[in-house]
C-alpha cells in the first residue's frame, strides 16, 4: 500500500472517529407560560368537553401551528382592535407536539370508531430549540388514553388541562396523572355509562 493511500485512510479513521465523539449539538430551551382552566370535577369536565374519546397514541410529529385568529370585518374596520387597518396581521405560530390518536370508542362528541384524530399538546422540540411547559408533554407513543378535547375546525383538538384531561388505560384499569385530584373512579364510571 502506498504511503499516500495509508495517510488518507488514517487521515479518514482519525475523522470517523472524532465525529463519534463530538458533542451533542446544544439546544436552546424555550419556556411557555400557559395557563388552563382547572374543574373542580369529571362531570364539569364533561361538560366542557365537546370530545371525549377513548384512543391509543400510533404516532406523534412536532409542527408550529398558527393559532391567531382572523378578524371578523367589525373588528378589522374597529382602529382599536386593528390598528393596522385593513391588514388582518401576522401569523402567531406556537410549537405543538401533535398525536395521531386511533379512536378505539366515542363516549361524547362527532367522531367514530376507527377514525384517526389529531390532538395537540403544547411544545416539542423544532430545530435547535426546545419548547416546554410546566406540565410537558404527557401523552405517549403507543398509549391508551381517555382524552377530555375541544375540537376546531382548522386545527388539532386540544386537552382541557394537559393534567386534568388525561386518564391512562393500563391493563383495563385507569389512572390519572400524579397531579390530578379529580376523582379516576368518576371517569371509569362515564365509559362504562357509554356501553
Amino acid at each position: 500500500m502506498s504511503k499516500s493511500r495509508m495517510v488518507a485512510m488514517v487521515t479518514l479513521a482519525v475523522l470517523v472517529m472524532s465525529a463519534c465523539n463530538a458533542p451533542e449539538a446544544e439546544y436552546e430551551d424555550v419556556f411557555l407560560n400557559a395557563s388552563y382552566p382547572t374543574y373542580t370535577s369529571v362531570p364539569e369536565l364533561t361538560d366542557q368537553a365537546n370530545l371525549i374519546v377513548e384512543g391509543t397514541i400510533v404516532s406523534t410529529a412536532t409542527r408550529e401551528i398558527d393559532v391567531s385568529s382572523p378578524l371578523t370585518d367589525q373588528e378589522a374596520a374597529d382602529p382599536e382592535l386593528n390598528p393596522g387597518g385593513t391588514e388582518q396581521g401576522e401569523q402567531s405560530l406556537m410549537v405543538y407536539t401533535v398525536h395521531q390518536v386511533r379512536v378505539e370508542r366515542v363516549i361524547k362528541g362527532s367522531a367514530s370508531e376507527g377514525d384517526t384524530i389529531e390532538v395537540k399538546e403544547l411544545g416539542g422540540t423544532v430545530g435547535k430549540a426546545r419548547y416546554a411547559t410546566d406540565y410537558g408533554v404527557v401523552l405517549d407513543d403507543g398509549g391508551s388514553y381517555v382524552l377530555f378535547l375541544q375540537t376546531f375546525e382548522t386545527a388539532p383538538a386540544s386537552l382541557l388541562n394537559p393534567i386534568q384531561s388525561v386518564y391512562e388505560e393500563v391493563g383495563g384499569k385507569l389512572t390519572a396523572l400524579p397531579a390530578n385530584t379529580l376523582d379516576v373512579e368518576a371517569v371509569a364510571a362515564l365509559q362504562r355509562s357509554e356501553d
